[in-house]
């Protein structure tokens, strides 16, 4: 019988515990971005000493579990998730989701889960601390370079309306990748209105004579910034405005003394992608989603999501 207990609303002090652990993708904070944008709910699993936030994402008749949505992590830098697994596999329904998923980065340091798991190329730059801009390409210093001559201003999102502007980015992005479109408009929002309040989020903008012409969003979570998204206007994309704003968000990690620079994992079929972000110093590693089936359910949800993916 293990000790975790796991309630609906968060345990008192967990706000704080995230904050002094450094655990942002475990805070309340986090987990009202993904309510705003997709109607999740969320689970908190807590022994008296360390624990973790699990969101529900609701597809259709089914909930899916997300374990420290979309790094995996816990409260504390070096807790197992184990054993917080195997008390959710002990509840009953209906708290019960009809699989958990664990988010596993290959620069953590985890062990094998021992269950089922799907891979996918994650790149970081490990050594952020000895990174330097003149170690990239040449090709890559001089686009930037391009950049910061093209009268580009580097500025914080003001308001959450300028959320509509990012999803409309991401959204023709998705399109001409040809890719599924994941994210949502109210949660884009959501993050430009986490960010004018809480220091471990920002939403940069670039603008061009008051037009975005692109965006980057990056979260800090312990010693890692974690690059969420970005993208670009068409328009603008002579100027190379996301060169300029990742080169400032890397420049702005490593000052801040950040360890790691984690650009998050990459769909395998996008190899140009990877290349991308390797050009930037990073080192591509096997990220694992582990997944730990819940309910007699499993194999229907399993077969409904392989369809979609199929046709969608």
């Amino acid at each position: 019988m293990t000790g975790f207990v796991f309630t609906e609303t968060p345990p008192d002090g967990w706000d704080r515990r995230c904050a002094d652990t450094g655990a942002f993708f475990s805070s309340p904070a986090w987990q009202d971005v993904l309510l705003d944008g997709f109607s999740t709910t969320a689970l908190y699993g807590w022994d008296g000493a360390g624990g973790g936030a699990i969101s529900l994402f609701p597809a259709g008749p089914f909930r899916i579990g997300y374990l420290g949505f979309p790094v995996g992590t816990l409260l504390e830098a070096n807790e197992s998730p184990v054993e917080f697994v195997q008390s959710l596999a002990a509840l009953e329904p209906p708290a019960r989701p009809v699989c958990l998923r664990i988010p596993v980065s290959p620069f953590a340091g985890t062990a094998d889960l021992g269950l089922p798991w799907t891979t996918a190329p994650e790149t970081a730059i490990p050594d952020l601390q000895n990174w330097r801009l003149d170690d990239v390409s040449k090709n890559l210093r001089r686009d930037i370079r391009r950049a910061q001559r093209s009268g580009l201003e580097l500025v914080a999102a003001t308001q959450p309306a300028q959320g509509d502007a990012l999803f409309d980015m991401y959204c023709k992005t998705v399109e001409r990748k040809g890719g599924s479109q994941r994210y949502t408009r109210a949660y884009f929002r959501s993050l430009v209105k986490l960010s004018l309040h809480d220091d471990r989020i920002d939403v940069l903008l670039a603008q061009s004579g008051g037009n975005i012409a692109g965006f980057a969003v990056t979260a800090r979570e312990r010693t890692t910034t974690y690059y969420l998204h970005g993208g670009a206007n068409e328009a603008y994309r002579a100027d190379s405005p996301s060169d300029l704003l990742l080169s400032h968000a890397i420049e702005t990690a490593r000052a801040r003394g950040f360890r790691c620079f984690n650009l998050m994992a990459s769909p395998a079929t996008q190899v140009g992608l990877v290349r991308y972000k390797e050009k930037w110093g990073g080192e591509t590693r096997a990220h694992r989603t582990y997944t730990l089936p819940l309910r007699a359910t499993y194999p229907l949800f399993r077969a409904a999501e392989l369809a979609y993916r199929l046709f969608s």
